[in-house]
């Protein structure tokens, strides 16, 4: 199977590519293309660098694992999985410009990234017709929606909500603590849907801790504003105190969410249920009251070669937390449509 790393280079890529050098489980032979535009050799001395870090520990890199680093978008042709990592950073001036109307970032992302995106995409459709996608490049759920529109019909996934999800629970039981209730992640059964940003809502139809706790909504709430706010804090707390105008983000957990879905994607004995933003189905349109095609983040089955979508149900403050998303989501969309910056870029060549 060939899975095609585009934006390899950069820090989600790089650990990325460590966790699948040292992983020690795949079975099933998989090829890597780590791409990068001008930083193959970067790749190159990262991987050397990875083999002599394992072989001074005795371990054996790269099982099963075979990498391409490449500046040539052309060595992602026939990828089954394409994986889209690349991301550029705003300014400080830029960041100053959206200002309080983008307390957590992610407009600004969606600005940055949304040319880029479109290009990718063109690459993709030329040299890779057939792949799923995966957006990983932040503001993921806008990202996802300029992919379908350059390479429609497609099965375009964006990573967001199972980041969320994650962060979720573990400061929900982080917070449970300070009550003096003791409990692991496993104890709690949690899934965030809609969208990766502030319009993301914990699943009411399965949600279940399997402890009594009296202050439970207080818990919850407190949980998804500090669940919201997590990646931007993040973000802020890795930047170098001498360098204090360099943009940072979050690395680990993206990069491992990634390795999750390859090693689902690519291993018979690998499966994952997660919250992905994809289209919604008939019924599931049918259930919100929409007619016309729509993307959230909703349960996706992966398993080998296949990701496809698990009938979400929503209870009814869930469609209105939904409602509310969409409608947000849409203007974002049509905003950047009209951004004058934008439109010599996403016209047709």
């Amino acid at each position: 199977m060939k899975i095609s790393i585009i934006g390899a280079s950069g820090k989600v890529g790089s650990e990325l590519t460590r966790l699948l050098a040292e992983q020690n489980d795949f079975t099933q032979k998989v090829n890597i293309v780590l791409y990068a535009p001008n930083n193959a050799r970067k790749i190159a001395g990262n991987l050397e660098d990875i083999e002599e870090s394992l072989r001074i520990r005795g371990k054996t890199p790269f099982q099963n694992v075979f990498f391409l680093p490449s500046s040539d978008i052309s060595s992602i042709y026939k990828s089954d999985l394409v994986v889209i990592c690349s991301g550029l950073f705003a300014t400080k001036e830029e960041k100053l410009k959206i200002g309080a109307s983008d307390e957590y970032g992610r407009s600004v992302q969606s600005i940055k990234n949304y040319c880029l995106i479109t290009d990718i995409c063109k690459q993709i459709k030329d040299s890779s017709p057939f792949a799923n996608i995966l957006v990983v490049t932040n503001q993921a759920d806008v990202m996802s929606a300029r992919a379908r529109e350059i390479i429609p019909d497609k099965n375009i996934y964006g990573l967001g909500c199972y980041l969320d999800t994650i962060r979720f629970k573990n400061i929900f039981t982080k917070e449970a603590g300070l009550y003096g209730i003791n409990i692991d992640l496993d104890s709690v059964k949690a899934t965030l849907l809609g969208f990766h940003n502030k319009n993301v809502f914990l699943d009411e139809n399965n949600f279940s801790v399997s402890h009594h706790i009296e202050n439970i909504n207080e818990l919850i709430r407190v949980s998804m504003e500090k669940t919201i706010a997590r990646g931007k804090e993040i973000s802020d707390m890795q930047k170098d105190v001498h360098l204090p105008n360099v943009n940072s983000g979050s690395s680990k957990l993206p990069a491992a969410a990634i390795y999750n879905i390859i090693a689902a994607f690519t291993q018979p004995q690998k499966s994952l249920e997660i919250p992905l933003n994809r289209l919604l189905t008939e019924d599931e349109l049918c259930d919100i009251g929409e007619a016309s095609p729509v993307a959230a983040q909703f349960y996706c089955g992966i398993s080998q070669n296949i990701i496809q979508p698990i009938t979400t149900r929503l209870s009814p403050k869930n469609i209105d937390d939904l409602r509310r998303g969409i409608k947000e989501i849409s203007f974002e969309i049509s905003k950047l449509k009209k951004n004058n910056r934008l439109s010599v870029s996403i016209k047709e060549r």
